[in-house]
């Protein structure tokens, strides 16, 4: 039989890990008294809580609840990680909203409770989970973090930076759905100049954009600046679609100093 001090603890560590999985170790002294045998628990502690305080924190949090508080919270995260490992059986259900542009709020909620959101009732067994997310995704649309039609990457992108559980089915099926960066030319290395701005779909001119700088206009020597014609424009053509975009790169980058007169010699 357990007591029930080690019963509160164990539903604590459940609630850390599903919290971030290094929150558990960050709150025990093991490794500490290994390091340090002649310190005491106190002290020990006290060094723990100043390495991360933030999981200390959520650690006194829970430890300030009752029993039967804890107990509530541990069985919900217990059942709804039963619920995502029902939901990883059936990966066509992951599938199928990977492939969806974007979800809404709502369906955001489910996916991340490891619920379908078409007609899964089981939602409805985690009120306070659900209630919370729906907060968490509220709040980041009034600050631009999230749109509110989010588009899967971005969505999940933003619920990892946020340390909240992903099923991993799904992320699967997000992560095998992405757009995969354009192919560089025959006997050219792949651009280095990737851009990925949380929360927004970058266009991949705007990589081209970046890459154009530093490539033709990044420390060049006023004397003698690139050719637009020649040297300038069948670059950039090389790796957009059109003419339009080509001339209109090449617009936006061009230093105010290079504007005038073309590209002859200053």
């Amino acid at each position: 039989m357990y007591s029930v001090d080690e019963l509160r603890n164990f539903c604590i560590e459940i609630l850390l890990e599903d919290r971030s999985p290094g929150m558990i170790k960050a709150t025990r002294l093991g490794d500490l008294k290994g390091q340090f045998p002649g310190k005491s628990d106190q002290e020990l502690q006290a060094m723990a809580r100043q390495s991360d305080p933030d999981a200390w924190a959520y650690r006194d949090e829970l430890a300030a609840k009752t029993y039967a508080e804890l107990l509530e919270m541990a069985t919900a995260v217990n059942d709804r990680k039963k619920a995502q490992e029902r939901l990883q059986k059936k990966p066509s259900i992951y599938a199928k909203w990977a492939r969806k542009p974007f979800w809404t709020k709502t369906e955001a909620v489910a996916l991340l409770l490891g619920c379908d959101p078409d007609g899964d009732a089981s939602i409805y067994d985690y009120p306070d989970e659900r209630n919370d997310l729906t907060d968490l995704l509220d709040r980041a649309i009034k600050v631009g973090q999230l749109k509110r039609e989010m588009s899967p990457p971005n969505l999940l992108s933003w619920a990892q930076s946020a340390h909240l559980s992903v099923p991993s089915a799904l992320a699967q099926a997000v992560d095998e759905l992405k757009p995969k960066p354009p192919s560089a030319p025959s006997g050219e290395a792949p651009s280095k100049f990737l851009v990925n701005i949380e929360g927004y779909d970058s266009p991949p001119e705007l990589a081209v954009m970046v890459e154009a700088i530093a490539r033709f206009w990044t420390n060049v020597d006023r004397n003698r600046p690139p050719k637009k014609d020649e040297e300038i424009i069948p670059w950039i053509r090389s790796k957009v679609d059109s003419d339009v975009k080509a001339n209109a790169i090449d617009l936006l980058i061009r230093p105010e100093w290079a504007r005038v007169g073309g590209n002859r010699k200053r």
